[in-house]
């Protein structure tokens, strides 16, 4: 599948009108995982089950926040973190460089983000994230642009336009 083909696919979810089942993520057992459209939307499903506004809102997330498809960053490629959650993954941590802003400025610094052994444990990391008492009002959402705009008051992102990146995702 190919990025526009991805396009179509997440404005269809967004609309309601995908007929795609989505598949189970894969286990943290599965070393086969390819970053390919089809294991974005099947990992987002996977954790998200039925809940379709998080699970646009995963896939708009780990395409905005790891260039997926164009030029994945390197936390994606060697962290295995689609999602550019500080912390410690599944497989330490990784120390990069990133652009925060902060009082009006675009200014880059060092932070230590977790690094996963798989893929779909960054999708795990983000479900368990997004259901901290902080991210409340994003489960609450009843659309992606609600939920992109409660993600983004509730501090995931230092960028002020962060929700609407997200929507135009």
């Amino acid at each position: 599948m190919h990025l526009l083909n991805l396009i179509k696919l997440v404005v269809n979810l967004i609309k309601g009108l995908s007929k795609e089942e989505p598949k189970s993520v894969p286990s943290s057992s599965d070393n086969k995982e390819e970053l390919t459209p089809e294991f974005i939307f099947n990992s987002a499903y996977g954790v998200y089950g039925k809940n379709t506004v998080l699970a646009h809102l995963a896939i708009s997330q780990a395409i905005l926040e790891s260039a997926l498809f164009v030029n994945p960053s390197k936390l994606a490629r060697e962290g295995k973190n689609l999602f550019g959650i500080k912390g410690v993954g599944t497989d330490g941590s990784i120390e990069l460089l990133t652009w925060e802003h902060i009082d009006g400025e675009d200014l880059k610094v060092p932070a230590k983000f977790a690094k996963h052994k798989l893929y779909a444990d960054s999708f795990k990391q983000h479900y368990d994230l997004m259901h901290k008492p902080r991210y409340a009002s994003v489960l609450k959402a009843s659309t992606l642009e609600e939920a992109a705009r409660e993600v983004s008051k509730a501090g995931y992102a230092t960028d002020p336009k962060y929700s609407t990146k997200i929507i135009n995702t």
